[in-house]
C-alpha cells in the first residue's frame, strides 16, 4: 500500500537520516545555551524546534507503523522496538512533562517561576532531564545506514573476548611488576615518592610504564636509585608496552579484517539478491508473480546489462551460467528465487572445493554412467524395455564403466564376445532415447 511505499522510499530513509544528524547536534546546541529546566521556561526557538523533532519522529514511527501488514509484526522487528522506545521518551520529556508542568503552575496561580515550584523535586527533574541524551542512541541508525561503521562496530564486538584476554595478561604483568617494586624500594626515597604500596606501584607502572606518561623523569629516579630498578623498570615497558600493547592492536587490527571481508561478502550478496529480484519483478519477467524462475525466465534475465553485471561483480560467469542453466533446471521446471540464488552462489568461480564437492561429482558421475549403461542396452534390445534391469548389471560387469550401483535386479541375459565389440565401436552420438 500507500505506506509500505513511503516507508520502504529511499527519500523517506534519507530525511529521517539527515533529521537524525541534525537532531544530535540540536541536543549539543541545546545543552550549552538553554539554561532553564523546563521547556516552558525556555527561549521560544528550544520551544519550537523541540516540538518540531518531537512531531516529526513521532509521524515517522507511525508511517513504519502502519507500514506493516500485521501490525503484530512489529513487535519481532528489533530496530522498530528500539524505535518505539526512544519515541516513547521524547514524547515524555516534550509534552507529557511540559503538559503536567504547565497545568501544576497555572493551579497554584503563576505566580513566580515553574522552577521554584519544584525546588525541592529539583535534582530529580535534572535526572529527568538527562534523558534527553538517550536520545542520542538514535544515532545508531545512521550506523546502519552507513555500511562501513556497522563493520567497524561488528568488528570491535568480535574482538572483545581477545582484547579482554590480552588486557587480563597486562594486568597480571603490572599486578607482578607492582610487587616487585613495592619489595624492592622499601625505605628508598623512590619508593616513597612512586612505590609505596602495590597499588601506588601499580598505578605508577600503568600511567608511566604503560601510557608513557614522563616516562623519562621516572627512568631517571630509578637511575640515580639504582641500575637495578632501572633495569627492572625497563624491562616492564619493553613487555608492557612494547609488547602486549601492540600485540592488543594486532588482534584488534586482524579481528576488524576478518569481520570486514564476511560483512563486505554478505553484503555484496544481499545487493546482488535485490538487484536482481527487483529486476524480476519490474521487468514483468515473473509473469504470474509467484517469485519462481524458470530457464526461459533466466535467459531473458541474462539480456539485461545490469543482471550480468550484478553477476559478475559477485564473481559469476553469466555465459557460464547459460551454459549451465540446463544443470540448474534438472531437477525441476521452475525454483524459487531464494532457492536459484543458493543454486548460483555455488557457481562463483572463487569458491573452493570441498569435500561435499567431491561427494556430489562421484554421485553424479555414477548416475551418469549409469543412463549410459541404459542407452546401451536400449540401443541393442529397442523392445526390451523389460529386461532393461537384469540386462544391465552384467553389461556393466562386461564393459569398461565397471558395475552398477547396487540394488539392481539379478542378471537375465549374458553378452558374447562379438556384442561386447559391437558395443565398443558403435557410435553413440546418433543415438536419442528418452529414458
Amino acid at each position: 500500500g500507500a505506506w509500505q511505499k513511503v516507508a520502504r522510499s529511499s527519500w523517506f530513509e534519507q530525511l529521517t537520516l539527515c533529521v537524525i544528524f541534525l537532531n544530535a547536534i540540536w541536543i549539543g546546541i541545546d545543552t550549552d545555551f538553554n539554561h532553564s529546566q523546563f521547556l516552558l521556561e525556555a527561549h521560544p526557538i528550544f520551544v519550537v524546534m523541540e516540538n518540531a523533532f518531537c512531531l516529526f519522529f513521532t509521524v515517522e514511527w507511525l508511517g513504519r507503523l502502519m507500514a506493516f501488514r500485521e501490525k503484530a509484526l512489529a513487535l519481532r522487528d528489533h530496530w522498530f522496538m528500539f524505535d518505539t522506545l526512544l519515541v516513547a521518551i521524547t514524547i515524555a520529556e516534550t509534552w507529557v512533562i511540559t503538559l503536567v508542568t504547565g497545568v501544576i503552575f497555572a493551579a497554584s496561580g503563576g505566580q513566580g517561576s515553574v522552577e521554584s515550584l519544584f525546588d525541592t523535586d529539583a535534582s530529580t527533574l535534572r535526572l529527568l532531564r538527562l534523558l534527553r541524551i538517550t536520545r542520542m542512541a538514535r544515532m545508531a541508525r545512521i550506523f546502519r545506514a552507513m555500511p562501513e561503521l556497522m563493520i567497524f562496530m561488528k568488528g570491535l564486538v568480535a574482538a572483545i573476548r581477545s582484547v579482554g584476554v590480552t588486557l587480563a595478561m597486562l594486568t597480571l604483568i603490572i599486578y607482578i611488576f607492582g610487587l616487585a617494586f613495592a619489595s624492592l624500594a622499601v625505605g628508598t626515597s623512590l619508593g616513597s615518592q612512586y612505590f609505596s604500596s602495590v597499588s601506588h606501584s601499580m598505578n605508577t607502572l600503568l600511567l608511566h610504564g604503560v601510557f608513557l606518561e614522563d616516562i623519562p623523569d621516572v627512568f631517571n629516579a630509578c637511575g640515580e636509585e639504582s641500575f637495578v630498578y632501572f633495569g627492572v623498570l625497563l624491562l616492564f615497558v619493553l613487555m608492557a608496552s612494547f609488547l602486549v600493547v601492540n600485540m592488543l592492536i594486532g588482534v584488534m587490527v586482524e579481528t576488524v579484517h576478518v569481520v570486514s571481508m564476511v560483512e563486505r561478502e554478505q553484503l555484496s550478496v544481499t545487493f546482488t539478491k535485490d538487484k536482481l529480484l527487483n529486476m524480476l519483478q519490474t521487468t514483468n519477467l515473473d509473469a504470474n508473480g509467484d517469485n519462481k524462475i524458470s530457464k526461459a525466465e533466466l535467459g531473458a534475465l541474462l539480456q539485461i546489462p545490469e543482471a550480468v553485471r550484478a553477476l559478475q561483480e559477485l564473481g559469476v560467469d553469466a555465459v557460464a551460467l547459460v551454459d549451465l542453466a540446463g544443470y540448474v533446471f534438472q531437477e525441476s521446471a521452475e525454483l524459487c528465487f531464494p532457492a536459484f540464488m543458493d543454486m548460483v552462489l555455488q557457481l562463483r568461480g572463487n569458491n573452493k572445493a570441498t569435500v561435499k564437492d567431491i561427494v556430489d561429482l562421484r554421485k553424479c558421475m555414477r548416475q551418469e554412467i549409469h543412463k549410459l549403461n541404459k542407452l546401451v542396452l536400449l540401443a541393442l534390445h529397442p523392445t526390451a524395455q523389460a529386461d532393461i534391469a537384469g540386462t544391465a548389471s552384467t553389461a556393466c560387469e562386461q564393459l569398461p564403466c565397471g558395475p552398477c550401483p547396487p540394488g539392481v535386479a539379478p542378471p537375465k541375459k549374458q553378452l558374447d564376445s562379438r556384442q561386447i565389440a559391437t558395443l565398443r565401436s558403435k557410435d553413440w552420438g546418433s543415438v536419442d532415447v528418452d529414458l
